[in-house]
């Protein structure tokens, strides 16, 4: 493992500062809380993880949201059998609106799944590789797809296998969901 010069870690410091500035900004946070997340991530130990700058941005942006954007969420679950697996319970009332969401596949084989609301499609097929291979759709400002309301999200498995889903997401009423679509 090679660790980072001290030119740059200065470098990586100003980029991950460059960054949380950004979002507070877009957020309207308070910068001095935000600095608070940033400085218990130090560098070293992203280094040793041996995580790219995107990885570490990305890592950084789900942890400002989760800690200061009111109202987001994060919940996980593991698929093993062919169909639909429950990833989130319906919510009476609310549409469940994925903000970000990571996939694993653990299996032998290369697992093909997409999300669905309810039973209705709400994604694109995801071929995931054999032993590990996996993808991030990382938190955005923005957001990947919602259910309709009032019902579960679901991860449909082409074949049996072994499949983790993490997810952030915010639960909406449709009133706000027509506002924010428009």
């Amino acid at each position: 493992m090679t660790l980072l010069t001290q030119e740059e870690r200065t470098a990586e410091l100003v980029r991950l500062i460059d960054r949380v500035r950004n979002l507070t900004r877009q957020l309207n946070l308070d910068f001095p809380a935000a600095m608070q997340l940033v400085t218990s991530i130090t560098l070293e130990d992203l280094t040793r993880a041996q995580l790219t700058t995107a990885q570490r941005l990305e890592d950084l942006t789900r942890a400002i949201l989760l800690a200061y954007a009111p109202g987001y969420k994060a919940d996980y679950a593991n698929a093993t059998a062919a169909g639909d697996t429950e990833v989130l319970e319906r919510v009476p009332d609310k549409i469940i609106r994925v903000v970000g969401y990571a996939l694993n596949n653990g299996g032998a084989a290369v697992a093909t799944v997409h999300f669905r609301s309810g039973t209705r499609r709400i994604s694109a097929d995801k071929a995931l590789a054999a032993d590990g291979g996996g993808m991030v759709a990382p938190v955005a400002l923005g957001f990947w797809f919602d259910t309709a309301v009032g019902e579960a999200l679901n991860i449909n498995l082409a074949a049996a296998g072994t499949v983790g889903v993490d997810v952030t997401y915010v639960e909406i009423g449709p009133e706000v969901a027509g506002r924010i679509n428009e």
